[in-house]
């Protein structure tokens, strides 16, 4: 077993257990410990992408890094210019980032196999989330400026969608199992993976539950990918070289919704928070494929 899935599946069990005693000190705690797993572990995920695109070579980074703000900058013009289109890139950029990170340890040999199993798999978990909590998602998408139209749509209209990529994903597992590329096992483990994160998004607080999922089965997993393709010696020498883009990305994101608030326009937060984080996601993403397809020193943590 994995250990990310380990620690997820206990984690959960700990939050059921919590939230089941209804005090909202208790939910209130576990709201924020959610909040910081997803600034600590989960933004620092993501801060060596200059590390790992020079695979650990010490050259002049400056080039890199100004595309990468280019990069981010384009992608929070798009949410002005075609807002929509920005949503439903995000969407399916993230949903194919979680799903090769989740199954990039499986010799897919079938370019299109592989590429369509990322995508369903990681589409699923995120329409799953909007299935599960719609009422909520949607009240909140109305009461705030400037929220998508069709991130709404996508949210009333999850379950077609997890229809859709269910059949995706069948029907490649089914030619990868023909194919020998997976063992029916395997495949058995991947789908109970995903009704264990559905049960997680129905049972728990949406924010809870989606943080046990991006911190410990996203997060933490590609973190071991990270470590193992650094090899570092130690894990103060991993946080040392996670720090510096982890810090300013904290400090920018704490300087804009700060600024946003103290001018009176804590209606833009959630809209503006969306855009920080696809923005971000979307060249960390292109990066991280790349990484994967062209490095085979990063295996995941089994034991």
């Amino acid at each position: 077993m994995k250990q990310s899935l380990f620690i997820y599946i206990i984690l959960n069990f700990l939050a059921i257990q919590l939230l089941s005693l209804e005090l909202d000190t208790v939910t209130n705690v576990l709201k924020v410990l959610s909040v910081i797993g997803i600034l600590t572990i989960g933004i620092s995920h993501g801060a060596i992408d200059d590390v790992l695109h020079f695979k650990k070579l010490k050259v002049n980074k400056g080039p890199f890094i100004f595309k990468y703000v280019v990069a981010i900058i384009a992608y929070a013009a798009l949410w002005y210019l075609f807002p929509n289109a920005a949503a439903l890139g995000f969407i399916l950029i993230s949903g194919y980032h979680f799903g090769q990170s989740q199954f990039i340890d499986y010799k897919f040999t079938n370019w299109i196999t592989s590429n369509l199993i990322y995508l369903s798999w990681g589409s699923l978990v995120l329409f799953i989330f909007f299935y599960c909590n719609a009422v909520p998602l949607i009240k909140d998408s109305t009461q705030y400026f400037g929220i998508p139209k069709l991130l709404i749509w996508l949210i009333q209209n999850a379950k077609y969608f997890i229809i859709s990529f269910s059949v995706i994903l069948l029907v490649n597992f089914i030619h990868s199992l023909i194919k020998k590329k997976i063992s029916f096992q395997n495949a058995i483990m991947e789908l109970l993976l995903l009704f264990a994160i559905s049960t997680s998004f129905a049972l728990i607080d949406p924010l809870i539950a989606f943080s046990l999922f991006f911190v410990i089965l996203h997060s933490y997993h590609v973190m071991i990918h990270e470590i193992n393709f650094l090899e570092v010696k130690s894990n103060g020498e991993f946080i040392k070289t996670l720090l510096p883009f982890t810090i300013i990305s904290l400090v920018g994101f704490t300087i804009i919704l700060s600024g946003l608030y103290f001018l009176g326009l804590e209606i833009y937060i959630p809209l503006v928070t969306l855009i920080i984080i696809s923005s971000v996601t979307t060249p960390h993403s292109f990066i991280m494929a790349k990484f994967y397809s062209s490095n085979d020193t990063y295996h995941a943590d089994w034991t």
